[in-house]
């Protein structure tokens, strides 16, 4: 383009002007000297390669233009994606306060890598946490419906309150159910379970040994009553008068 100062078409208009000069009849009063006519072919000539190089700058010009469009066009998407992946990284910082030491900056393989691990090692404690989380409301619920859910949760040893598939009964302290009852304090149905499951009240055992000693001390005096009644009988009865026939 340095060399190539005249535009496209100025450089046509010179061409057609020289061809008509050098191609007209000459006036034999006027004929041009040997040296203008060589001049005059040696610009013809100049033209015309000057011709040919401007057409292909202007065909590498219009494609230089084409790609400059395609660039701004690119360059706007870049802009934006950098703008959309700012927002999304300072809503991820407020959502995810420990990953404020993450630089994003170009760096090795070996960076990145790291980079990727801290962030699954934080997904993977989300993911713990959820399912503690979804654990304790399980529990919570089971609770507030009176018991565990059937077929969930862990199972807990004891008696079952019915068959195999029955609804388990709830674990109780019986200890602390026996002092309830012996202090005069309310039970539910569950707390009485327990009890009569491991024996019930020990004051009602103990209430139960004496009546058994005086139920057996009560026996033992009637039947040695029955023998006293029995040995007087047959005293009485060796005694008495004999007969005249004696």
């Amino acid at each position: 383009n340095k060399r190539l100062v005249l535009p496209r078409r100025r450089i046509e208009e010179e061409l057609k002007r020289l061809y008509h000069t050098l191609t007209n009849e000459v006036d034999v009063f006027r004929v041009p000297s040997l040296e203008r006519e060589q001049r005059d072919f040696s610009r013809f000539f100049e033209l015309q390669a000057m011709h040919r190089a401007k057409v292909v700058s202007d065909a590498h010009r219009q494609q230089y233009v084409e790609l400059l469009q395609v660039q701004r066009e690119e360059v706007k998407k870049i802009r934006t994606l950098e703008k959309d992946r700012k927002k999304a990284h300072n809503d991820l910082l407020k959502e995810e306060p420990g990953l404020k030491e993450v630089r994003v900056r170009s760096g090795s393989v070996g960076e990145y890598d790291q980079r990727a691990n801290r962030i699954s090692a934080m997904l993977k404690e989300r993911r713990k946490d959820r399912k503690r989380l979804s654990r304790e409301v399980g529990r919570l619920e089971a609770f507030l419906k009176g018991g565990p859910k059937h077929g969930g949760g862990r199972r807990q040893d004891g008696p079952r309150g019915g068959g195999r598939g029955g609804p388990r009964r709830p674990r109780v302290d019986v200890k602390e159910v026996r002092e309830r009852a012996q202090s005069g304090g309310t039970l539910s149905l569950s707390d009485l379970g327990a009890l009569l499951d491991q024996g019930g009240l020990p004051g009602a055992k103990k209430d139960d040994q004496p009546s058994k000693r005086h139920r057996h001390k009560t026996e033992r005096q009637a039947a040695s009553r029955r023998r006293t009644d029995l040995k007087q009988r047959r005293g009485k009865r060796g005694k008495g008068p004999r007969s005249p026939r004696e």
